[in-house]
């Protein structure tokens, strides 16, 4: 991570154990490369690699303050009530309704 970019390869080198959430809020970060025989390898795979327990990240193109909006709305649900990783789900469809 010496160039400001982190890969990877260098996230699954990490040891990230008492990791509960990593949140990746920018567009497709949860798309990888096919890797030969190994299937998908992004991001997705070398945090859970690493140790991380789960993973928000999106397969599509997002747009900024929608997901500013979203990504906020759902922290201070987690946070505020303790929800499950469910209700980011659920913070997904009331922000949809206008809620």
């Amino acid at each position: 991570m010496e160039d400001g970019i982190l890969t990877a390869y260098e996230i699954s080198a990490m040891s990230l154990p008492n990791t509960e959430l990593v949140v990746l809020s920018a567009c497709e970060t949860g798309l990888g490369d096919v890797a030969g025989n190994e299937g998908v390898y992004g991001l997705q795979r070398a945090f859970k690699i690493a140790g991380a327990q789960y993973l928000i990240m999106s397969l599509w193109k997002v747009p900024d303050l929608a997901t500013k909006d979203l990504v906020k709305l759902f922290y201070s649900q987690w946070l505020g009530k303790k929800w499950t990783f469910s209700g980011f789900q659920g913070c997904a469809v009331g922000d949809e309704k206008g809620q």
